[in-house]
């Protein structure tokens, strides 16, 4: 009797789907520093010392901390290519909204997520496939390193 490999060939895709998802959150980490440190002095500039608005300076600040959290969840059960660019496009959407910074993550590492994500869907997956994708992944994130 043949035994089937589909089931742990998929698991090892979705494991590798998000180590590639993580190379990327990696140089998404960068792009939220820059973008915080903007929010902060879009903050300090709409509220200077002494703050005289406490309300409005808090509820800046609880804005804000709302693009520290990134939960991608279990890559076995869930897409986390497809779950990371819902989070991306959340983060950009209150940064250009509350805090008029128009700045968007890098197309190239979006580029890596969509493809991420379609072959999360397409599991199991030509391992050559997946290589080359987690290459283009690691070199992104060396490229922006330097």
């Amino acid at each position: 009797r043949p035994i089937e490999f589909s089931e742990l060939r998929q698991n090892m895709d979705r494991m590798c789907i998000n180590d590639i998802v993580h190379d990327i959150a990696t140089v998404f980490g960068r792009y939220l520093n820059l973008n915080h440190t903007k929010a902060s002095d879009f903050i300090n500039q709409r509220h200077p010392s002494p703050v005289v608005d406490n309300v409005g300076f808090g509820n800046l600040h609880r804005i804000l901390s709302e693009t520290h959290s990134l939960t991608l969840g279990d890559p076995l059960t869930q897409n986390t290519g497809e779950v990371f660019l819902g989070e991306i496009r959340r983060i950009e959407l209150i940064f250009q909204e509350i805090f008029d910074i128009d700045n968007r993550f890098g197309t190239s590492a979006v580029s890596i997520l969509e493809e991420a994500s379609r072959l999360y869907n397409a599991s199991p997956n030509d391992p050559s496939e997946l290589l080359a994708l987690q290459a283009k992944a690691v070199i992104l994130n060396e490229t922006l390193h330097k």
